[in-house]
């Protein structure tokens, strides 16, 4: 996913949201598909804004693309099946120690992207993280923007470990 199709994602996305939120106004109640606009917005949402990090100035998520496909499935599964389960009532099996909803909630939608995301990053991070010298080129830019400001500020320029730079 690019960043230009992650921003148009990211408006339909909100603009659903946006929808379910509105149809709370309606006189009776909201309609049945607005909780479903609501949790389908948030979770798309999530995963726009999610690609927009991800996705380099140019291309795609590429390598990423799975785990984002992964996170929509536990985390939009998860928020769906929570959401078509009918009510608890008391005597209700405990999963783990907890009403099945409740369970499917902390677990599938809490958890597992919590292992899920971060490792995967890790892994796919030394393809798609830094180039090779854009680390120090980084690092160059902001000296000589911190020496500029310093400059025109007439004071000493602070170097990378906190002391004062040269005079």
């Amino acid at each position: 996913m690019t960043r230009s199709l992650s921003l148009r994602v990211l408006v339909l996305a909100l603009i659903a949201v946006a929808g379910a939120y509105a149809a709370a106004f309606l006189p009776g109640g909201p309609p049945p598909w607005a909780s479903w606009s609501l949790l389908g917005g948030t979770v798309v949402s999530i995963l726009a804004i999610s690609a927009l990090g991800a996705a380099p100035a140019e291309g795609g998520v590429g390598r990423l693309g799975w785990v984002f496909a992964l996170t929509f499935l536990l985390v939009a599964g998860g928020l769906g099946l929570a959401l078509a389960l009918p009510e608890p009532v008391a005597g209700d099996p405990l999963v783990l120690g907890l009403p099945l909803g409740a369970a499917i909630l902390v677990y599938c939608v809490g958890l597992l992207p919590l292992l899920v995301v971060p490792l995967a990053y890790a892994w796919t991070f030394p393809a798609i993280g830094f180039r090779p010298g854009e680390m120090e080129e980084i690092r160059d830019r902001a000296r000589l923007a911190a020496e500029r400001e310093a400059t025109s500020r007439g004071t000493a320029p602070i170097d990378d470990v906190g002391g004062a730079g040269p005079e």
